[in-house]
């Protein structure tokens, strides 16, 4: 698992792992899921003002003609459900390697091209300028948004936690499964369609 780390690797992964229902999840095993997201404290995404459970973007600043230099990736990202027609797991996804649909991120420069209340504060946030003595810089934002109702396939180890929300016996307190990264990581993909998985 630890070798993950490019897509190529990645999409092998997410394509030869046969899919696992989430009522069929168990414990401890490498499993591929396919499902949809329900958020639980939404973060909002800076440039779309998008409620969501993970978001990434990425200032490019234009070197020359063909070359842009990646001045700041921020990312972000929180618990959600994932549901499929079967059941649900919670996703901690704080460390999750996730893998953005394409289309979504990156966006073509030609979105941002020109400044916006919102690319404004992302640069202030960042200490960056947002002009020089000719006018504005040549930046491009890119922005990866995982909002709700967004299906994803996530591959990953489950394990089971104590449920602080289900009603239990003194002596018998309840579990539920969740996905997280720990000992191997956990990789997350937006749009499964991209990735040829049925």
């Amino acid at each position: 698992m630890a070798g993950w780390r490019t897509e190529e690797l990645t999409q092998a992964a997410l394509t030869e792992l046969p899919r696992t229902r989430l009522s069929d999840v168990r414990e401890g095993r490498l499993l591929k899921v396919v499902g949809r997201v329900d958020l639980l404290e939404p973060l909002l995404s800076p440039l779309a003002h998008r409620s969501c459970a993970a978001y990434s973007v990425k200032l490019q600043e234009k070197v020359t003609t063909f070359d842009s230099l990646v001045r700041v990736i921020e990312s972000a990202a929180r618990d959600f459900v994932l549901r499929d027609d079967s059941g649900f797991v919670v996703v901690r996804a704080a460390n999750a390697s996730i893998f953005w649909e394409r289309g979504r991120e990156p966006r073509t420069a030609a979105d941002h091209v020109r400044a916006t209340p919102e690319t404004r504060a992302f640069l202030k946030k960042h200490d960056l300028p947002a002009t020089d003595w000719v006018g504005e810089l040549p930046y491009s934002f890119s922005e990866g948004v995982l909002g709700a109702g967004d299906e994803i396939a996530l591959v990953g180890r489950a394990r089971r936690e104590a449920d602080p929300y289900a009603p239990s016996a003194f002596r018998d307190l309840p579990t539920r499964l969740i996905f997280e990264a720990a000992t191997d990581p956990l990789i997350i993909a937006c749009g499964p369609e991209r990735w040829r998985i049925r």
